[in-house]
């Protein structure tokens, strides 16, 4: 069943560089396991809003949750619905703080 996840987080990387290679690695990873959503940085937390097979995305959440790199991991809402909203995107990344500059 197609299923949204969202969730928020605060990540710990040290570099822009970390972020980028992150988010390369997850849009390869994502489009492999059918996963597809978005992610958004303001300051230092993060809102991911995921898309996919319910149990997948039960992994990739657990995965998620014990990442080293994350702390305070929340959901917020976990939903069905009957089409993907973000559809032929693995990860679409968003830092808010640069959007915000402009």
């Amino acid at each position: 069943m197609l299923t949204t996840l969202i969730y928020r987080s605060q990540m710990h990387l040290t570099q822009e560089t970390d972020l980028i290679l992150l988010v390369e690695k997850a849009n390869a990873e994502n489009a492999a396991r059918g996963i597809t959503g978005i992610l958004l940085l303001k300051d230092n937390v993060y809102l991911q809003i995921l898309e996919g097979d319910e149990c997948v995305l039960e992994q990739l959440f657990s995965k998620i949750k014990q990442d080293e790199r994350h702390s305070q991991v929340v959901e917020l809402m976990r939903d069905y619905a009957p089409r993907r909203r973000f559809e032929n995107v693995g990860m679409m990344f968003f830092d808010l703080n640069k959007l915000q500059n402009r």
